[in-house]
């Protein structure tokens, strides 16, 4: 029988074993991009000790689900979504409301994720003066209220890199520059815990791109297609950021689960049959790359957190309404299709949250 060969960069994984053969090779087709092929000597056979014997070894590596903004400012859905996921997204600036919104998640026996955003930045994306004072003010709230321990997660600005290409008051080198004078302040005041970053799939493949440093959990959104993000698949961008990311940071994955209204609404000329059938195609081919990110992430070590984006995209009472809507209102603009998306979706998070995952074993074509 022929040895079987597999990465070495797949053997020994920090918190989660070493992978078995069928995982690592699927993890590198799926990440794999066009490159000269590997050296022979890049290789190893695989001992009986480096096979998964339990689905809890090979999936456990994703630890962490739930919504991005699910506790921003007035979307506070921490309770609601509790049942499903293990992690609330708390973005608000007072230091009275991060306090009460953490202890609501502590309640709920979720964890949080603290943007700190509006301490360190200023609107135009330049680092604060006082970034320093603020942030140290909050880190000693948190210790005095006894919250530290319901932290998973420091997220110190959404976006930067093209945050900062769009702003006339700094640029992306200010911002990385400013990124790792931030970065090393949260890792002194909040050792321990890691800090992360959700990057504009359009930073990723650019000449100069480097992942800014400082960060632990390492993602990026693209609301296209799983198979056609700028002209390339998703799997290309986890597969650049790898090649740019030690050994010790993780990927989260940050799925679709929000919907245009420019995408969604009635064209001109547009049939009612044509319509309801173009909607039909638009809630399922969503629901499959859901299925397929899933997959993705179980595939792969590397990823920590499955972050949907997002639940709701409600406006605040008086405010314009949002460019879409999110998951909870699938449903009523759904009548088909828009549960069976739903109830996925909780699946998934049950499962990461409950640490019992199904492979969803996608067919080929999808």
């Amino acid at each position: 029988m022929a040895t079987e060969l597999v990465p070495t960069s797949c053997r020994g994984r920090r918190l989660t074993g070493a992978l078995s053969w069928s995982l690592c090779m699927l993890a590198l087709l799926s990440f794999s991009v066009p490159a000269a092929p590997a050296a022979d000597d890049g290789y190893r056979g695989v001992g009986a000790d480096a096979i998964y014997g339990n689905a809890a070894r090979r999936f456990g590596h994703l630890e962490y689900v739930g919504f991005y903004a699910s506790a921003q400012q007035h979307w506070n859905f921490t309770s609601e979504l509790s049942p499903f996921t293990n992690l609330t997204w708390v973005s608000v600036y007072r230091a009275d409301d991060i306090v009460g919104r953490i202890k609501q998640a502590k309640d709920a026996g979720v964890k949080a994720v603290l943007s700190v955003q509006p301490h360190v930045f200023d609107q135009n994306f330049r680092k604060r003066a006082d970034f320093m004072a603020s942030l140290g003010a909050l880190q000693q709230r948190l210790l005095y209220e006894g919250l530290m321990d319901s932290v998973a997660m420091i997220y110190p600005v959404d976006e930067p890199l093209s945050h900062a290409a769009r702003s006339n008051a700094t640029s992306r080198q200010q911002m990385h520059q400013d990124l790792a004078e931030i970065n090393a302040a949260i890792e002194a005041l909040f050792p321990g815990k890691p800090i992360g970053v959700i990057l504009h799939y359009s930073e990723i493949f650019r000449d100069s791109f480097l992942i800014p440093e400082g960060y632990d959990w390492i993602g990026f959104d693209c609301y296209y297609s799983l198979w056609d993000c700028d002209g390339k698949p998703m799997t290309a961008y986890y597969s650049r950021l790898l090649q740019l990311m030690s050994p010790e940071q993780r990927l989260m994955a940050v799925p679709e689960s929000w919907v245009r209204y420019r995408d969604f609404e009635r064209r001109d000329l547009e049939s009612r049959s044509m319509y309801e059938q173009r909607k039909q195609r638009m809630i399922t081919n969503l629901r499959k790359r859901l299925l397929h990110h899933y997959e993705i992430a179980l595939s792969d070590p590397r990823f920590v957190a499955f972050i949907p984006f997002l639940w709701s995209m409600e406006a605040a009472p008086g405010q314009p309404a949002n460019s879409g809507f999110g998951v909870d209102q699938f449903v009523e603009h759904f009548p088909t299709g828009g549960d069976d998306f739903v109830q996925s979706l909780i699946a998934i998070a049950q499962q990461i949250k409950a640490g019992e995952h199904v492979y969803p074993s996608l067919k080929l074509s999808q």
